[in-house]
């Protein structure tokens, strides 16, 4: 496991470096049609989540979820 300490939106905490660069293509929340940040009808699994990120300084890649929708291929 590729660990070390970097910055990040000004915290200073431990990441697994290679999983951060799959995060953005392998997460469901980031590659889901109701993943609508700022929008009234945003995926309340995805807010939940996102405020335990911004009150820990954590990310996490979401691997399993009963909502997820594919995003369409337009």
């Amino acid at each position: 496991m590729d660990v070390q300490r970097v910055m990040k939106y000004g915290y200073e905490v431990w990441a697994n470096t290679p999983m951060d660069d799959l995060r953005r293509s392998e997460c469901l929340c980031l590659n889901c049609a109701r993943f609508k940040p700022g929008d009234d009808d945003h995926c309340p699994i995805a807010a939940a989540g996102y405020q335990l990120c911004l009150e820990y300084h954590i990310a996490y890649m979401m691997t399993r979820c009963p909502k997820f929708e594919a995003e369409s291929e337009e």
